[in-house]
């Protein structure tokens, strides 16, 4: 990024924000150019500060920001649009996601306008409310693929062999490749993918935009799928809301 400019715009989502100091804050943001940022506002939670309500949990915000000595600091935010979810699993399944997102490493390289655009359609999905956890799914993929750490499904990771329609792929540890069983791996897993699922998947991640019908997995798929990712997680993240949206996952 140029730090040369004094004064920067961009819309953000808000992931995580935490005090610092006495009302001073650190906000921890999405944006479309820049990807994730974190932002520095003296006096954030003071009582006249219009800010926490602005930048909150489930909002599109656009922020105009100042850099000093390094850091990056709030300087004007305006509300553009809310995604209301009051539900218990709504929000479950939303701090869920703000959290992972919160949890990727500040980065210039990667391409954040398409995970932006991602996580803008996830959270109109499920305010919508019907396919939340097919939506989480897909976002957490299609993530996973902009962070480079998906293989092809259609495809044996060891032969390159394309997968037959009754053919099952099975799943390496702790990463999201897949082999044939043609190709034996000493490191077992009881992860497997069909041909249906596969074909749910590969539709999640050349569609770049969420229009119905949206592919669906089946709850039972979702779960295993689910379990799979945070196997891929447990090596990378401590993330603490997960344990609350696999009891709703599996309820």
């Amino acid at each position: 990024m140029d730090h040369s400019i004094s004064y920067k715009k961009t819309d953000c989502f808000c992931l995580k924000r935490r005090a610092y100091g006495k009302s001073s804050a650190v906000i921890h943001l999405l944006t479309r150019e820049f990807g994730p940022m974190s932002l520095y506002h003296k006096g954030f939670f003071s009582k006249r500060s219009p800010y926490p309500a602005i930048l909150d949990l489930g909002q599109e915000t656009e922020v105009v920001m100042t850099f000093r000595e390094e850091r990056c600091f709030l300087k004007e935010a305006s509300l553009k649009r809310s995604f209301n979810v009051s539900d218990h699993s709504g929000l479950t399944l939303m701090s869920f996601i703000f959290e992972l997102l919160a949890s990727i490493p500040q980065q210039t390289h990667l391409p954040f306008h398409q995970l932006y655009q991602d996580l803008a359609d996830t959270l109109e999905g499920m305010t919508a409310g019907k396919g939340r956890f097919n939506l989480a799914l897909r976002f957490q993929l299609r993530l996973l693929n902009i962070l480079g750490m998906t293989g092809d499904v259609d495809h044996c990771s060891r032969c390159h062999k394309r997968f037959s329609k009754e053919e099952w792929a099975y799943a390496e540890p702790h990463c999201w490749n897949f082999f044939c069983a043609s190709c034996p791996s000493p490191l077992h897993t009881a992860f497997r993918l069909s041909q249906s699922q596969r074909q749910c998947i590969t539709s999640w991640f050349h569609s770049d935009r969420i229009s119905p019908p949206l592919p669906h997995m089946n709850r039972s798929g979702v779960v295993q799928t689910q379990k799979h990712l945070n196997s891929i997680y447990e090596e990378l993240y401590t993330l603490q809301s997960l344990s609350e949206y696999m009891r709703l996952l599996e309820s």
